[in-house]
C-alpha cells in the first residue's frame, strides 16, 4: 500500500510539470501572436490584423460600446481606421498571460498608438479561445 501512494504521488508531481510546461507553450504562442498582430497592425492592414480575432458572430470588441460579431468588428475597424497614417503604430507592452484551460486564456496588458498629430493610449484585457485555426481573441476590452 505504501507503494501505491509513492507511485500516485510521483505520478501527481510529474502530471502537474507536465501542465506547468503546456501552460509556458500556450502563453508563448499567445506572446508571439500578439507580437504578430502588432507587426500587422503597423504595416498598416486591418484585415490581416482581424485574423487574430476569432470569425464568429459571438465574438465581442467592447470600447465604449459592445460590437457583436466579426463583421460588424471589422468593419467598425476599417471605418476607424482606413489608412495606415491613421492607424500609426502600436505597441503594446506589461503583457500578463494567464492560461485558465488548455481551451482559454486571458491576456491583459498596455498598448500605446504614435499618430502623426496625436499620441493614444490604454489598456486591454482579452479572452482568447485555442480554435483550430489557432489561439483567437473572442473578446476584447480596450479603453
Amino acid at each position: 500500500m505504501k507503494k501505491f501512494f509513492i507511485i500516485a504521488l510521483a505520478l501527481i508531481c510529474l502530471s502537474s510539470n507536465v501542465f506547468a510546461d503546456s501552460n509556458t507553450e500556450i502563453q508563448a504562442k499567445i506572446i508571439a501572436q500578439i507580437h504578430q498582430l502588432t507587426q500587422t497592425w503597423n504595416s498598416g492592414n486591418v484585415s490581416d490584423f482581424m485574423k487574430s480575432y476569432k470569425d464568429s458572430d459571438s465574438t465581442r470588441y467592447i470600447t465604449t460600446t459592445i460590437t457583436r460579431g466579426y463583421k460588424n468588428i471589422l468593419a467598425k475597424y476599417k471605418s476607424r481606421y482606413p489608412n495606415r497614417e491613421k492607424m500609426g503604430k502600436l505597441s503594446i507592452t506589461d503583457l500578463d498571460v494567464t492560461v485558465l484551460s488548455p481551451q482559454y486564456a486571458i491576456v491583459v496588458g498596455k498598448w500605446y498608438v504614435k499618430q502623426k498629430q496625436k499620441h493614444v493610449q490604454g489598456i486591454f484585457s482579452s479572452l482568447y479561445e485555442n480554435t483550430s485555426d489557432g489561439w483567437k481573441i473572442i473578446v476584447d476590452h480596450t479603453s
